[in-house]
């Protein structure tokens, strides 16, 4: 779950995250828990959850908005990633059957389609999810590239998954993505 993600993002980073830890299963119970029937609270209001642990996972948001975990991307950002999946789906589509199987085929559409159902609702649910299927696309791209046996078939695959992963380079927390992105797709994966 992206909170478990952010909790790594924030320890790895030095923050002390052992007390939202702690607190994880009783948000967990109020989410996923069947032990409060929905008409329990008819008559009356039923919380399903402490008060206390909602404040705190109140405070691990702003945590993780203060720190940038989850940036806001600006509009332009989000026409560049859009035209970065519009080519990706051009190639998946393009490409013959001795670059793609129907099934790698069917696959790498299926993640342009989820980046972009997950850029139409970035609003209501932020950048993590896009992000995550935008870095599994241009992988997966990535290794299509270091597989295909022709050279130009290999250049524009390295360039278009380049294309795709290097829209979040100012916008991730973390320079070392890019840095590494960037070494994989110039110089070949090993």
């Amino acid at each position: 779950m992206q909170i478990e993600r952010d909790l790594v993002a924030l320890e790895a980073s030095g923050e002390d995250v052992e007390h939202y830890r702690d607190t994880l299963p009783a948000w967990y119970r109020a989410v996923f828990s069947t032990e409060q029937a929905w008409t329990g609270g008819v008559n009356k209001a039923t919380p399903i959850v402490d008060p206390r642990d909602l404040r705190l996972l109140r405070a691990l948001a702003g945590q993780v908005d203060s720190v940038g975990l989850n940036p806001k991307p600006a509009p332009d950002f989000l026409a560049h990633l859009q035209e970065a999946l519009g080519d990706a789906r051009q190639l998946i589509l393009d490409a013959g059957p001795d670059v793609l199987s129907d099934a790698a085929r069917r696959y790498l559409l299926g993640l342009v389609r989820e980046a972009e159902r997950c850029i139409e609702e970035i609003d209501a649910f932020g950048t993590a999810a896009v992000r995550r299927v935008t870095f599994e696309l241009g992988g997966a791209m990535a290794s299509i590239a270091e597989v295909a046996s022709d050279e130009n078939v290999k250049k524009t695959w390295r360039e278009k998954s380049r294309a795709v992963l290097i829209q979040w380079a100012g916008l991730v927390p973390t320079a070392a993505i890019t840095t590494v992105v960037t070494q994989m797709i110039e110089g070949g994966m090993s």
